[in-house]
């Protein structure tokens, strides 16, 4: 049964109505709250100040977790391209019409594990790069492998005849000073590769840059490459050391264990000096991010960032822990970094400017603290510009975006209290909110909001374009909330939709439509498996529930990997056909289970339409058999081998898994070509 509400039905009890829910609005966050608002380190004396204040809450308070400034990226040299790929480009322009990773913001691409260009496929295969040339369709076959000289490759970006590529550097030879005194016990980084690509069939090392800290997030935006990392003030073993020494004049005896100490902490005066002392021998140029940038065989290593690039709040954080916006050109040219304190943990970007939230708290205040840089190319480098802070926390990137200069923020609150006050009505449990924010004065401020809604309930998917928001939410049944934005500080809740079960990923296809994939649920709440579900919202006060599909048949379970990683959602918006990676218990009418990938038509008037499916079972055994693994037993055994990606070009899908790719014809899915990533290039090719 589905149920609807609008702004003017009645309240049920326990619930907000939507009234109510429309006059909660552009109130600040609390009267008299204390600025958010980062201060410029400006010297490294500075930093040692805060560290100070920094160090003595980690230190008295819990367990501590040890866990280029204006370098130049080197320009390729203007060669000629080899014969071979110039004859290559002249036998074949490509298809007509491929689809990209699925992005949330338009023109800022995003790191993916698979790429395409049209003609190629990119992708990470162990410790390699594989390029496979693509079209014609039917001669689809490996044409380089590049292995990685240290670590896994992740993630890949292609740009033109770039390749640039994402994987680990981790060193265990300490990091060492004047007079040989380590500085930190090892150096571990983001190793970021650029290849030139020219001739697909021969991938030429540019060069690479090791960014010291754990890959966040990356983007794109043209050729300027933006990295988001979490990395360390790396203070040296030497200051541990001295820190961890039992101090006198201690009030109560306990012990606190450090990594490899152990001591005694005093009083907070006695620590403070401690602390300061230590600090004084520290050379905090060294203990700041470093990169080290690797070019013909020659490594030369400098400081990621100067003192003064690094911002700080005034006063209420203990971590030592730095975010760290690192930006240059895959053309080449300077390389830039700007870093707060803090640890990231979601990253939104738009092409002006890229987002960085964080959960804990500050001040006395819980909730999710969210940074701002500034990435307007003709202003200079990307620079830190403002910080606010929102209750509640973030469910994923699609939590935040940004519109006209306003940043919109989904939030959960999360009733670890047991419940809370909103103008004295009293909220019990989990309730989500939207916020909008608007850059003041290096501050983030809130200057429109909805609160309260759902209470009980938490965030499943959001999504906001444009002038409008959708929130759905889940404890037993689905609330699809639709919101009007058009007044960034007058947002207002317009209609709800409440059915069963919920939705994970939204994902707007045009025309006042929602497609969503998530789970099925009865009255109760309880799963019954992944179901897509088409959503009409051309009139936000009566958002309708016009189509409905369930994925799994009979009694089991299935759930898809696009619930939590949308680049796994593919949508060809020419022929609104979607290619959805799949695994299910009870998929087949006889009740067999499936791995793969399923082709949905989405139609207005009937609906979904199931078009076939496509699995890699008999790629994973033959890989099996490849490997020496062993190769016998029943077809069956290999069933398990999901698609991880899916690409559309002209009338033939592409999938790849982590065993191969197969090409196959539509409509009728027949396999044209499959590839075997497991084989040698000369025999990759198969018909």
């Amino acid at each position: 049964m589905v149920r609807k509400r609008n702004g003017n039905g009645f309240p049920r009890p326990g619930r907000l109505s939507l009234a109510v829910l429309a006059l909660l609005l552009t109130l600040p966050l609390t009267a008299g709250a204390k600025s958010q608002r980062l201060t410029r380190a400006g010297s490294c004396r500075a930093i040692r100040d805060q560290l100070v204040d920094i160090i003595e809450q980690m230190t008295t308070r819990r367990v501590y977790h040890r866990h280029w400034r204006e370098r130049r990226m080197p320009r390729p040299r203007a060669e000629a391209a080899p014969r071979g790929a110039l004859a290559d480009r002249a036998k074949s322009a490509g298809p007509s019409h491929y689809t990209g990773t699925n992005n949330q913001v338009a023109g800022v691409d995003e790191a993916d594990r698979v790429k395409s260009d049209g003609r190629y496929v990119y992708t990470v295969h162990g410790n390699e790069v594989l390029i496979i040339k693509s079209w014609p369709a039917r001669a689809t076959r490996i044409v380089a492998r590049y292995k990685m000289t240290e670590g896994s490759p992740t993630q890949l970006f292609v740009n033109g005849d770039k390749l640039v590529v994402f994987s680990r550097a981790h060193s265990r030879v300490p990091v060492s000073g004047r007079a040989g005194r380590a500085l930190r016990p090892a150096f571990s980084a983001v190793r970021v590769t650029v290849l030139d690509v020219r001739d697909r069939t021969s991938p030429q090392l540019i060069a690479h840059m090791d960014v010291e800290g754990s890959l966040l997030q990356a983007r794109m935006i043209g050729s300027e490459l933006y990295i988001v990392t979490n990395n360390q003030i790396q203070l040296p073993p030497s200051f541990w050391s001295e820190v961890n020494q039992p101090v006198a004049r201690r009030k109560r005896p306990y012990i606190e264990y450090y990594p490899g100490y152990s001591y005694a902490p005093a009083g907070p005066v006695s620590r403070r000096d401690q602390i300061r002392r230590a600090l004084a021998s520290v050379q905090l140029e060294q203990a700041l991010p470093a990169a080290v940038l690797t070019q013909n065989g020659r490594s030369s290593r400098r400081p990621l960032l100067a003192c003064s690039d690094v911002y700080f709040p005034a006063a209420g954080i203990n971590t030592t822990g730095l975010i760290t916006l690192t930006h240059f050109s895959v053309n080449g040219g300077r390389v830039s970094a700007s870093a707060v304190v803090g640890n990231g943990m979601k990253v939104y970007a738009s092409e002006a400017a890229a987002y960085v939230a964080s959960n804990g708290q500050w001040r006395q205040q819980s909730g999710t603290q969210i940074h701002k840089f500034d990435l307007q190319r003709w202003q200079g480098p990307p620079r830190y510009v403002a910080s606010g802070v929102v209750p509640g926390y973030l469910l994923n990137q699609f939590s935040m975006d940004e519109h006209r200069g306003y940043l919109r923020v989904a939030t959960t609150d999360s009733g670890w209290s047991g419940s809370w006050r909103w103008r004295g009505r009293e909220v019990t449990g989990p309730a989500s909110n939207l916020f909008v924010l608007k850059q003041s004065q290096g501050e983030l401020a809130v200057v429109g909001q909805v609160r309260g809604l759902a209470p009980g309930e938490r965030i499943f998917s959001a999504r906001m374009e444009g002038d409008q928001g959708y929130l759905v939410t889940f404890r037993q049944t689905d609330p699809l909330f639709t919101l009007d934005l058009s007044n960034p500080r007058r947002p207002r809740v317009m209609g709800e939709l409440k059915i069963p079960g919920f939705s994970s990923y939204i994902h707007p296809i045009g025309n006042g439509q929602l497609l969503t994939v998530g789970q099925d649920a009865d009255e109760n709440g309880r799963v019954r498996g992944a179901h897509l579900q088409i959503f009409d919202v051309s009139d936000l006060k009566e958002p309708r529930r016009t189509h409905h599909y369930r994925l799994t048949l009979g009694q089991g379970s299935s759930s898809s990997a696009a619930q939590w990683d949308h680049h796994a959602f593919t949508f060809n918006a020419r022929t609104r056909t979607l290619a959805l990676p799949l695994t299910v218990n009870g998929y087949r009418a006889d009740g067999g289970s499936f791995s793969g990938v399923i082709l949905v038509k989405v139609d207005r008037s009937k609906g979904f339409v199931n078009l076939g499916d496509v699995e890699h079972s008999d790629l994973a055994r033959r890989a099996r058999c490849a490997t020496s693994q062993g190769c016998g037993g029943p077809g069956n055994g290999y069933w398990h081998a999901p698609v991880q990606r899916s690409i559309f070009m002209d009338d033939m899908l592409f999938t790849l898994s982590s065993y191969g790719l197969k090409v196959n014809h539509l409509p009728q899915l027949d396999t044209v070509a499959t590839v075997l990533f497991a084989e040698p290039p000369s025999q990759a090719f198969l018909r």
